[in-house]
């Protein structure tokens, strides 16, 4: 849009489609006049080319949907994580005391933790981590356990307490966490996951920390993500006291079944107390930063979306000499004429010679900064040949793989970990003292979305290092950042970026959606102001996001207790439909035709809701590929629809059935029976129990790939 938010189209009166729509090269815009529109939606007509300039589609009365929070004040997008004594809540009567599997830790706290539970009335089977890093193959065990028939009722992950630095505890963590789910998928069994750590979370000052710690933060980020893609084996997140001592109350609260009774999911104990999370209003510093002239300033993933607008920042606030760390060689500056200027390549030369006129010295290197040997040899090359000392960092590099969790080993975790997690630990431990350690984390860490496991596991280890290292006196600060909106040219030309289809990258993707759930964005220059003034602060950890607690809670994720009561924003467990409290009791007293109707107006409009279409324009028999539904939207439309009905669905839900029509009639199902009984069979393929329609087996559903999943949405088979 005109004021640089970012915009996405909601629907369109007219469109012509005249030429090859796969290959558009431009569009030209045309904006309507503007109107007081509540929704903040603007509508403009567009023409998109092809390379030879003709026309391919021409859209008409274009209606595009302004995301994030346009107008609000930078200063108020900045919040800090708080814990604060944990409110009261009822013991659940849904707590599982019957058989828990307890993956125990090698110092004796799962050991203790299955006799409490022995005591309190529960069966309990303990299993040993694997030696070495988690494996299919080293799994064997743990799979067995938990997928045995009877399955268990619930299971304590405490894996992440043997952790003894980044490059054990991650794998012996974060990647046994993901084995797990995966287990669990594959074998197509629902069981809560308690996941367990120790001084994960900074709940008071002063507290002792080490990489270890850090190194634990990491499930944090991964647990959140289980939460949102795959409720139905998400148990909450316990943190122990760092001080050691009587950790009973672990026991005492798995019992009770509170981290999973309601919002406050995550608690941390302490002594005989407990604490919560909760977002809290940070006031930013007035005085911005000053970089030294006679220092020399590193970027990590410096030719990205964020790392480019940061270099040119970095030389308005005094920066002389820039370290421009890439994973792509450039050519020799003797063939930059050589060049062209629109290729990414072209693109990454103009930007150095651009920060060159600027007045600074530009240091471009090829270097994987999670090889150690090799950043060691960089570093002893630039001294000895004079440069002034390395003084800060700005940590951005990242993968962003986009895996579901069904379809993320350890394997793909550790490989998209790695830059960001063991190149934030290398820089700071070769380079020591240092004036600056900014490390670019991701709201993603605290607010993820589906499809952003690995993204939001690193992105935690990241706040948790921040932590340790301001624990220790040293410098860092790692911000959790909303999306940036930046150069769409330089988002394109970033590297790592997949989507389903293969043709949009799914970075953008998950911009796009965390968008809509309330997760806003801003200019590249609001972020960068900010970011001198947080940088004189003594806060370690810092979230900069516009967020809209409405739009996040209608989203139909799980509540998320961290914002309640952030700037008057809730999330509370209303239904995704507007006036659906109570639904699903409602429905279950009505005559089986009246049910019908409402839940099929419902489907519908959640369907509406989270493609961004008119409900009234749904074909009810339309397959939802055809409609532009992905495996991210899937897992929204699956969360929708289990809050709004209270019913519990897989997250195949979509593929099962994929219609208005049939996904209706299964929800209706699932309802149970009705006051009066239907006059007609409700038809073929609305199964109880959730398998797939048109007799597909459950395990050949589990085996397809994202890719097959919406072929099938499509349409097509497979």
């Amino acid at each position: 849009s005109a004021d640089g938010a970012l915009a996405v189209p909601v629907s369109a009166a007219r469109v012509w489609v005249r030429g090859d729509a796969a290959a558009p090269a431009r569009a030209i815009v045309t904006s309507r006049p503007p109107t007081d529109d509540p929704e903040n939606r603007w509508t403009c007509d567009a023409v998109v080319l092809d390379a030879a300039g003709a026309t391919v589609v021409t859209f008409e009365e274009l209606v595009l949907q302004r995301l994030g929070v346009a107008g609000d004040r930078p200063d108020r997008w900045c919040a800090t994580v708080a814990w604060v004594a944990a409110p009261d809540v009822a013991p659940s009567q849904a707590a599982p005391v019957g058989h828990w599997l307890v993956l125990a830790d090698a110092g004796g706290v799962g050991d203790a933790l299955a006799d409490a539970l022995r005591a309190g009335g529960a069966r309990c089977t303990t299993v040993a981590r694997p030696a070495g890093n988690a494996s299919p193959a080293a799994f064997d065990a743990v799979t067995a356990a938990a997928t045995a028939d009877p399955a268990p009722s619930a299971i304590a992950f405490l894996w992440g307490l043997d952790a003894a630095g980044a490059d054990d505890g991650l794998p012996a963590g974060a990647a046994s966490l993901a084995e797990l789910v995966g287990a669990l998928v594959r074998a197509g069994r629902s069981v809560p996951i308690h996941v367990v750590t120790r001084g994960a979370q900074c709940v008071r000052e002063g507290e002792p920390g080490s990489t270890s710690t850090a190194a634990q933060a990491a499930l944090w980020g991964l647990a959140r993500v289980v939460g949102e893609e795959l409720p139905e084996l998400y148990g909450g997140l316990v943190d122990l006291d760092p001080a050691g001592g009587d950790d009973g109350g672990l026991a005492r609260l798995l019992l009770e079944g509170v981290p999973s009774a309601g919002a406050d999911d995550e608690v941390a104990l302490r002594g005989a107390s407990r604490f919560v999370p909760r977002l809290v209003p940070h006031e930013v510093p007035a005085a911005t930063v000053a970089l030294r002239s006679d220092a020399s300033y590193l970027v990590t993933g410096a030719f990205g979306s964020i790392g480019v607008p940061l270099a040119r920042w970095l030389v308005t606030s005094g920066a002389r000499r820039l370290v421009l760390v890439g994973r792509t060689e450039l050519p020799s500056r003797e063939a930059w004429a050589g060049v062209p200027a629109d290729s990414p390549v072209g693109r990454r030369i103009a930007a150095i010679r651009a920060l060159e006129r600027a007045g600074a010295a530009v240091h471009v290197v090829a270097l994987d900064v999670a090889d150690r040997a090799a950043v060691r040899a960089h570093l002893d090359r630039f001294d000895a040949q004079g440069w002034p000392p390395v003084r800060g960092v700005f940590h951005c590099a990242a993968s962003f793989g986009g895996e579901l969790l069904g379809h993320l080993g350890a394997e793909a975790l550790l490989a998209e970990l790695r830059p960001k997690v063991e190149g934030a630990v290398v820089l700071a431990e070769e380079l020591g003292e240092l004036d600056h350690f900014v490390l670019f984390s991701s709201i993603a860490a605290v607010l993820p979305i589906a499809g952003q496991a690995a993204y939001a596991t690193g992105n935690a280890f990241l706040d948790g290092y921040a932590r340790l290292r301001r624990a220790a006196g040293q410098a860092a600060l790692s911000i959790d950042w909303g999306y940036w909106q930046g150069s769409a040219q330089v988002a394109a030309d970033e590297s790592g970026q997949r989507r389903d289809d293969g043709t949009v990258g799914f970075k953008e993707a998950a911009r796009t959606l965390a968008a809509a759930h309330g997760v806003g964005g801003f200019p590249a220059d609001a972020a960068l102001a900010l970011l001198g003034r947080l940088m004189t602060g003594s806060e370690a950890h810092v979230v900069v996001a516009p967020i809209d607690g409405d739009a996040l809670a209608a989203g139909g994720g799980r509540p998320r207790g961290i914002l309640a009561g952030y700037r008057d924003l809730t999330t509370s467990a209303s239904d995704a439909v507007p006036g659906t409290t109570g639904l699903a009791e409602r429905l279950r007293g009505l005559a089986a035709e009246e049910r019908t109707e409402i839940v099929s107006a419902t489907v519908r409009d959640i369907v509406g809701g989270v493609l961004r279409l008119p409900a009234s324009q749904l074909d009810d028999d339309a397959p939802f590929g055809s409609l532009g539904l992905d495996s991210l939207t899937a897992i929204e439309l699956r969360n929708r629809l289990q809050r709004t009905f209270a019913v519990a669905v897989s997250a195949t839900v979509a593929w099962n059935y994929p219609t208005v029509r049939t996904l209706a009639r299964f929800v209706s199902d699932r309802l149970g029976p009705s006051s009066t009984p239907a006059t007609e069979a409700a038809g073929a393929g609305a199964n109880a129990d959730d398998s797939p329609a048109e007799g597909v087996a459950a395990d050949a559903v589990a085996a397809l790939s994202e890719d097959d999943v919406l072929s099938r949405l499509m349409g097509g088979t497979t």
